[in-house]
């Protein structure tokens, strides 16, 4: 069975992050280093991080389908800011997020420690990662052991997320249904 977050019209990527460095998902799995829309990682000053947040605005708005985030490091704190603060019709459009080794609270702000409103991924092994990863209701996933991988598209990505996300609401199901019982 498709989970309902794939069903239906195709998916648009905004990626966040550092358009200097090649970004973790294309180190790891492949991806392409922007997405549909990519918006520059600059935040360390106040006014940075206000104009981060109206550039990640614009670039879901303009999107014409349904959004997968994209972030590494200190952007997936600036993502998970977003989702708090941003209006809700924006933050609705978003179906997903997947979030690449984000940085700990000693890279410049902390997190909020909020549950994120979409399905989220954290990709990463560090045992900050593992906390962000519970304050946000997302699941963590260790990066894959075999980093050197051919070249695969956004279309790749959004099926690895699609089956992931499967998975999770299955065990979730699952979970649920035995807690139920357990009651009755």
């Amino acid at each position: 069975m498709r989970h309902a977050i794939l069903a239906g019209d195709s998916w648009q990527t905004v990626t966040i992050g550092d358009s200097s460095a090649i970004p973790g998902w294309t180190r790891l799995l492949g991806f392409p280093a922007t997405g549909t829309r990519h918006v520059h990682f600059a935040g360390d000053t106040v006014q940075q991080r206000n104009l981060l947040g109206a550039r990640i605005d614009e670039a879901v708005r303009a999107a014409d389908r349904r959004v997968l985030l994209v972030a590494e490091g200190a952007a997936c704190l600036a993502a998970a800011w977003w989702a708090r603060l941003t209006p809700a019709d924006y933050v609705a459009r978003v179906r997903g997020a997947l979030l690449f080794a984000p940085a700990d609270a000693r890279a410049g702000f902390a997190s909020p420690a909020i549950g994120l409103p979409f399905p989220t991924i954290v990709i990463d092994e560090a045992d900050d990662a593992a906390r962000l990863a519970a304050e946000w209701g997302a699941r963590l996933m260790p990066p894959p052991r075999h980093a050197h991988r051919p070249r695969a598209g956004w279309g790749t990505a959004l099926q690895l997320f699609g089956r992931v996300t499967q998975a999770v609401v299955a065990h979730d199901i699952r979970t649920a249904e035995r807690l139920l019982g357990q009651r009755e």
